[in-house]
Formats: C-alpha cells, sequence, structure tokens
C-alpha cells in the first residue's frame, strides 16, 4: 500500500509541532519505527498496511493536538549506555541531565577509576536515570535512589531490573528522612527547580504530562537546593 499523503500530512503536523522540518522527519522515523517494531526502509514505508497508517495516525495526532510528548508515545528513552522505560507523571529525563550524568562519570573516573568503591545517595530520583547510570558506571560502588513519589519509586524499580543493575536499589524518602545515621561518599540530586511563574509559562508539552511537584519549587524554585545544601553535611562521610 503506498501511503504519499498519509507521509505527507504526518510531516506536516509534526512540523508545526516541532517547527522544525529535520525534527519532524526525525520524530516521525522513530514513531513509525515504533509501530512497526523493527527499523523502516523506503519499502516497509511503501507497504504500511491500513492499521499500521491508523497506529501511527493516532500518535501524531496525539503529539500535535494533544502535545503529548514523543518519549512519553515511545515509552522509552535511551540515557547514556542505558534504556528506560518512561511512563507519565514520572518526569522524562533531559539531555542536561544526560550530560551532566556523564561529566560527573569521567570526574570520578579520572579521581578514583572504574573500580571505585562508593556509597552514593540520589535524591528526588524520579526514573532513576542518574542513579543507574552511575551504577552502571561504577559496578564496584552501591547507589540509593529517593523519591517520595510512589510511582517514580516503581518506575525507577522497573529501570532497575530492565537494566539488570544488582548494586542499586530505591526507597522512599522525603529529601533525607529515610537515611538517619546513615554516611555516603557522594550525594546527587535533580529536585524540583521551576519557579511558579515559570511554571505558568511552561510549553503544553510539560505542563499537562509532567509531575508538578517533581517541577515546582518554593521560594522562586529554590527550596529543594536550600535544604539539600544545609542538610547535606551529617550525611556525607569524612572521607
Amino acid at each position: 500500500m503506498n501511503n504519499p499523503n498519509s507521509v505527507a500530512s504526518w510531516l506536516s503536523a509534526l512540523t508545526e509541532e516541532t517547527g522544525s522540518a529535520i525534527a519532524a522527519n526525525q520524530e516521525l522515523v522513530w514513531l513509525i519505527t515504533h509501530v512497526l517494531g523493527k527499523p523502516i526502509t523506503p519499502d516497509s514505508i511503501q507497504q504500511l498496511t491500513t492499521a499500521q497508517c491508523t497506529a501511527i495516525g493516532e500518535l501524531v495526532s496525539a503529539r500535535c493536538d494533544e502535545h503529548t510528548p514523543l518519549q512519553y508515545l515511545l515509552g522509552t528513552v535511551p540515557f547514556l549506555e542505558l534504556t528506560l522505560t518512561v511512563r507519565r507523571p514520572t518526569l522524562i529525563p533531559r539531555q542536561e541531565t544526560e550530560e551532566w550524568c556523564q561529566w560527573l562519570i569521567k570526574t570520578i573516573i579520572a579521581h578514583q577509576g572504574r573500580d571505585a568503591h562508593l556509597r552514593i545517595l540520589d535524591l528526588c530520583t524520579g526514573s532513576g536515570c542518574i542513579a543507574l547510570a552511575l551504577a552502571h558506571a561504577f559496578p564496584k560502588s552501591v547507589v540509593v535512589g529517593s523519591d517520595v513519589s510512589m510511582a517514580a519509586l516503581a518506575l525507577a524499580e522497573e529501570n532497575r531490573m530492565r537494566n539488570d543493575l544488582a548494586n542499586c536499589h530505591f526507597e522512599y524518602s522525603n529529601l533525607f528522612s529515610a537515611f538517619g545515621g546513615q554516611t555516603f561518599d557522594l550525594i546527587v540530586s535533580n529536585p524540583p527547580y521551576i519557579s511558579e511563574n515559570e511554571y505558568a509559562s511552561l510549553d503544553p508539552s510539560v505542563a499537562r504530562f509532567e509531575d508538578r511537584a517533581a517541577l515546582v519549587a518554593a521560594d522562586d524554585g529554590l527550596a529543594f537546593y536550600a535544604a539539600i545544601a544545609q542538610q547535606a553535611g551529617a550525611f556525607l562521610s569524612a572521607s
């Protein structure tokens, strides 16, 4: 079955949504690949069935009419060397977080090597992306991720099992509340950081789908940073 009109329509809608023909083409490739369950070829585009076209059209509609984040439609995202499941309302791992995590891993390797024996705490873990990336990079270390969202903790554990990382586990904790008497060599966090005013102007693809509590913080977005800075010293090891 040849679908030139459908493909053109999908690309037009995605271009309007993304603001870029290049981005629209890439998103359409990902969506078609998702529906087919395998990499696409020129022949597979020409041979799309009616059912497949319907499924792709529904995804494009969700993306463009409802502003559903692409990652939620695909269900997974790559994060460094891992593949992570993503599911609303837990925050989607950002590229900036991935880049920061990559920098952190390189910094630790430069000082202690891949065989570092560290106890690492990841506060506000969300999908578990930071905790799991560190656990993967440093298999002789122990990584603990914490969150107050049970949905996030369930997803993080799902991602731990998906990536087979036995040196990481997740706990319910309001920042340091569950860790009395424990110390860690490294404490990391990507906490809520958006002010109320900033939240009001967020793109619908964020505001409608991702957990508000994981985005917004009091004191112009700085409340969690202040709390972590004030409390972290008591939970850091002396070494």
